[in-house]
């Protein structure tokens, strides 16, 4: 039986803070404020009153909720997906966003120099 490995692939992601999205410091432990990717919905805002917040992902049609300290996407390509503190939010050359947990993307991935 003929065996397969995956082609390299690039993709561009950020890390998720439970509040903030973008550049992972690692001495906090927490995202770099002001470092949020571009192709990430900067419209993302909390509502006070619920502790929610919305936008929908222009280049792909996705949603990403938030919901206090816990991040929702969903897209067409991958279905619904939840990310928690710490994940690594990620976007495909199509510009498709998904979630990856810490440890698998520390096994898949690793930095473009």
């Amino acid at each position: 039986m003929p065996r397969y490995r995956t082609r390299p692939i690039e993709i561009e992601a950020a890390r998720f803070d439970g509040e903030l999205v973008g550049e992972w410091d690692k001495k906090s432990k927490k995202v770099t404020p002001g470092t949020c990717p571009e192709w990430f919905p900067a419209n993302l805002q909390c509502f006070a009153a619920t502790h929610m917040a919305r936008a929908v992902a222009a280049d792909n049609g996705g949603t990403v909720t938030r919901c206090n300290d816990r991040l929702y996407i969903g897209s067409a390509a991958l279905g619904a997906m939840e990310a928690a503190p710490g994940d690594w939010i990620t976007c495909d050359s199509q510009g498709v966003l998904g979630i990856c947990k810490p440890d698998v993307f520390g096994r898949k991935y690793e930095l473009v120099k």
